[in-house]
């Protein structure tokens, strides 16, 4: 017997998009692209942050205009955790961080949860 699907829950199951440790590292600048331009809330991905900084922001900034970014040096022996799309949003304008934002430009930001963690991760197309 199929599985059968609900309205409701057709809209919010996410994709899968795999293993993104490579491409959010910048090694696939395509693949990256892809994921990035096609995310929905509810998607989920693989990260490995080996060794590099990530950025964060306080969870009551979700959604916000303007985001005060902090940073998190991450471990070199980093396994993969799956982490969960919280939401995109175009016009957030970002300061600090490991980019260094101005807050003078506006960023879309795509803003996630890693499992075992709290913390609201942010990603933009800047590389």
């Amino acid at each position: 017997m199929k599985h059968l699907h609900t309205f409701e829950s057709f809209l919010t199951e996410g994709k899968d998009h795999g293993d993104l440790t490579d491409s959010i590292g910048g090694d696939d600048v395509r693949k990256f692209a892809k994921f990035f331009n096609s995310a929905k809330k509810g998607d989920t991905f693989l990260y490995a942050p080996n060794g590099v900084e990530v950025d964060y922001i306080e969870k009551n900034n979700l959604g916000k205009d303007t985001a005060e970014v902090m940073t998190l040096a991450t471990s070199s022996d980093g396994k993969p955790k799956k982490c969960t799309v919280e939401m995109v949003r175009d016009g957030v304008a970002l300061s600090g961080g490991s980019m260094d934002w101005s807050g003078e430009e506006e960023e879309t930001v795509l803003y996630y949860k890693m499992e075992g963690d709290d913390k609201i991760y942010i990603l933009t197309d800047t590389f």
